[in-house]
């Protein structure tokens, strides 16, 4: 199997939906040998923050000179998006090779795995084969039943618990507090646990479940932030970086040896696409950030207020379906009243059509385009027509990678 094939059976397997629960993972990865086994994790849950928080404690081991897997997702253009090896994407070969013999198991389960889980099959695969020293690795969905949640209490050195909000309630909760707890899946007997410090109603679920497993909690204050210079932007990427951080010192316990000049340096280099990036397109600052839920929008929201304070801005957005949109609409519409309506590419999207309507209804100026370069191009005509010159593209990653 070459990659191109690889990454049409990945897509292929899309039409199969989400299906939480380990009985899949747990098959497949038995019929591979157990990859996972010979790994160790730092497994990263929570709504919002993920991927910069991995991103974060990635790179500080790294600084450290350990060889380090990371697992994210989605990903924007390319599924190696989400295998990363000290910050880089694992090569074409290995991952057509990895995903090659996943399609060779598969045909013999009656039950035929996700696209996560063979992404996640996949992402194991190759970093056993690397011999990453330490993987972190980032939930793709809720915690308890997340695909991720196959490895074992021996293979994981700690895990981080960052913001929860409503997201994915269909799934998990429609409550903060029961998406905690689903969440707090993750927590594994006897190891221990980082928390994001946020509300007492959220942290008393994690640290009832931290209890009941015998797993010492540790809380990421923002102070264990202070007197760093964090590369990305915004003040909840301070409130990551306190996870971090604090998941960081927490591995000179267990047989690791990071110092503070690694993270230091680590944290000012860091990078993480479409997170809160400015990029100059079209004549025009575009500021991306894929904040999908109210939580991550607020976030979002509360950057600009503070860096472009007297700036109208124009944004260019596309959601999925089972989405709180309204909610995030509400949220932007007093930093500026001009939005660009697109459909992500996927099944589960919105349509611009659609969003455009709801954004009329609510007192926006919309328009819709295709899902494609044109799309920015008439967002940063706007913006410039208004001598305002910042277009913020926020939404669905889905999205992001047509734009």
């Amino acid at each position: 199997m070459d990659f191109d094939e690889a990454v049409k059976f990945i897509e292929g397997s899309r039409s199969r939906g989400i299906k939480p629960g380990l009985e899949r993972i747990t098959d497949l990865l038995g019929r591979m040998g157990n990859p996972q086994a010979h790994l160790k994790f730092l497994h990263i849950a929570g709504t919002n923050g993920k991927g910069s928080a991995g991103a974060m404690l990635s790179k500080i081991l790294c600084e450290a000179n350990y060889k380090t897997g990371f697992y994210n997702s989605p990903y924007i253009k390319s599924p190696v998006e989400s295998l990363l090896i000290d910050g880089y994407t694992v090569s074409e070969d290995l991952f057509a090779d990895a995903v090659g013999a996943i399609k060779k198991f598969e045909v013999f389960m009656d039950d035929k795995p996700t696209e996560y889980e063979i992404l996640t099959a996949a992402a194991f695969e190759c970093f056993m084969r690397e011999g990453c020293v330490a993987v972190v690795l980032e939930a793709c969905m809720g915690g308890r039943r997340d695909v991720t949640n196959v490895i074992a209490p021996k293979n994981l050195l700690a895990a981080i618990i960052l913001q929860i909000g409503l997201d994915h309630t269909k799934y998990l909760g429609d409550t903060a507090e029961k998406i905690a707890r689903e969440k707090a899946g993750v927590i594994k007997r006897g190891r221990p646990i980082v928390l994001y410090e946020q509300a007492d109603s959220i942290m008393d679920v994690v640290k009832d479940e931290a209890k009941k497993n015998n797993s010492e909690c540790y809380v990421a204050h923002l102070s264990a932030a202070d007197g760093y210079n964090v590369s990305l932007r915004g003040p909840h990427q301070k409130r990551n970086a306190a996870a971090a951080v604090t998941a960081a010192r927490l591995l000179n316990g267990c047989g690791f040896n990071i110092s503070e000049l690694d993270i230091k340096n680590a944290l000012a280099r860091v990078n993480w696409p479409y997170r809160t990036e400015i990029k100059n397109r079209n004549g025009c600052r575009c500021l991306f950030d894929s904040a999908h839920n109210p939580d991550g929008v607020a976030a979002l929201a509360e950057l600009i207020k503070n860096d472009y304070p007297k700036t109208e801005v124009v944004f260019l957005a596309g959601f999925l379906r089972d989405k709180d949109y309204v909610s995030m609409l509400k949220i932007i519409k007093p930093l500026g009243k001009t939005i660009v309506c697109v459909t992500p590419d996927n099944p589960r999207a919105l349509h611009a059509e659609e969003l455009q309507k709801v954004c009329v209804e609510l007192g926006f100026f919309a328009e819709t385009e295709k899902c494609s370069p044109e799309a920015l191009i008439k967002a940063a005509a706007i913006a410039n027509n208004k001598k305002q010159n910042l277009v913020c593209v926020f939404g669905s990653q889905y999205m992001l990678q047509n734009v």
